[in-house]
């Protein structure tokens, strides 16, 4: 029983995960937020995973009972980060607001200030030999500058708007990663 209460822990953990981008053009900007149904995916997964611990409770299982609660606080951790997150994409400027556990990675980069800008690969290997792969564009600036910004959901839904704008102020684009 114990493999089936981390199973389920492990399954609403990855729809919460799982995102979807919405975009909407506000004068001549255009802003890529979470879409609603992925945030609703995520308060049901988290109710789920409270009603799921209470019932373990009644039923004197007090350890999936604690699987079902951490679930629960990691599914709030998850959906109070992603509610914040919002990418703005206009002719001048880019600016990445992440907010929750990657709010380190937020970015605001004018494209006057950029010099070139590379896309990499990383790939990492999980616990279990999995491995990973990690995007990101890396932005040189005039100053010497790297920013390094995380392609994620909100970023993928924006990439070839920030790309077409960058080729639009003569700002090189390398793709380094072997794709």
């Amino acid at each position: 029983m114990l493999k089936c209460s981390i199973r389920l822990i492990v399954l609403c953990c990855l729809l919460m995960i799982a995102g979807c981008a919405t975009s909407r053009v506000e004068g001549n900007a255009t802003i890529y937020t979470v879409d609603l149904n992925s945030i609703l995916l995520n308060i049901a997964a988290v109710i789920s995973a409270f009603v799921y611990a209470l019932f373990q409770f009644t039923k004197k299982k007090i350890l999936n009972g604690i699987l079902g609660i951490a679930g629960g606080v990691f599914g709030c951790v998850i959906l109070f980060g992603m509610v914040g997150d919002k990418l703005t994409v206009t002719p001048d400027e880019f600016e990445l607001v992440r907010r929750g556990i990657g709010s380190e990675n937020s970015a605001h980069l004018r494209y006057d200030d950029l010099n070139q800008a590379t896309i990499t690969l990383e790939i990492t290997s999980g616990r279990r030999g999995r491995k990973n792969k990690n995007y990101y564009l890396n932005c040189g600036l005039k100053s010497g500058e790297t920013k390094v910004v995380p392609i994620g959901t909100l970023m993928k839904a924006g990439l070839n708007e920030i790309l077409g704008h960058m080729q639009t102020h003569h700002i090189p684009v390398h793709d380094q990663t072997g794709e």
